[in-house]
């Protein structure tokens, strides 16, 4: 974001800049000096100053890709993630994933890379996130009654994929599918 000054009276004045909470590392420039960029207790960094006609501002707001953990007593989502980047939630859409890849078999890799891609044939021109992730083989459950002790669980490997997501706004525009927002983590 930049902010030029186009008026300003003579004594100094505050500008006070809002700083996201999912923001991490904002970078703060007035008029070619660095200042420093951590918010106060209410989310705003404030310069005071007597500001000169020109006086160029830019506030960096980098927005790396980051997975979200909820509450631990929402216990629908427990050991689950959702991916968010800057104030946008993500969501995987059976639409964007290999053949053969059942959202509800799906796992994010732990330590995985995240990526952002620009997608210019998805919906008029999006950032998609790419993961690695792991589709889950649930064969070795077939032979039982959809429960078993602790010590007999079956294991299989899971199945290396890279997993697409779309900005939430984004998803069932495309026709009937399957969506999930929070993915459980492979560890």
């Amino acid at each position: 974001m930049t902010v030029r000054v186009d008026e300003s009276p003579e004594q100094p004045w505050t500008l006070s800049l809002r700083i996201p909470a999912w923001s991490r590392g904002a970078t703060l420039e007035v008029a070619g000096q660095r200042h420093d960029a951590t918010p106060d207790d209410k989310g705003y960094v404030r310069v005071e100053r007597t500001w000169a006609l020109g006086d160029v501002v830019r506030l960096e707001l980098p927005m790396p890709v980051r997975l979200t953990v909820a509450h631990p007593s929402v216990d629908a989502v427990r050991g689950s993630v959702a991916i968010e980047r800057g104030p946008v939630t993500y969501c995987l859409e059976s639409h964007d994933q290999v053949s053969g890849v059942d959202l509800d078999h799906v796992e994010l890799v732990a330590g995985g890379a995240l990526r952002v891609a620009a997608r210019e044939d998805l919906l008029g021109g999006t950032l998609v996130v790419e993961a690695d992730g792991l589709v889950r083989d649930d064969s070795g459950w077939s032979g039982h009654a959809g429960w078993v002790t602790l010590g007999e669980v079956p294991t299989a490997p899971g199945r290396r994929v890279t997993l697409t997501a779309v900005p939430y706004y984004l998803w069932a525009n495309r026709g009937p599918s399957a969506m999930r927002v929070w993915v459980p983590l492979a560890t």
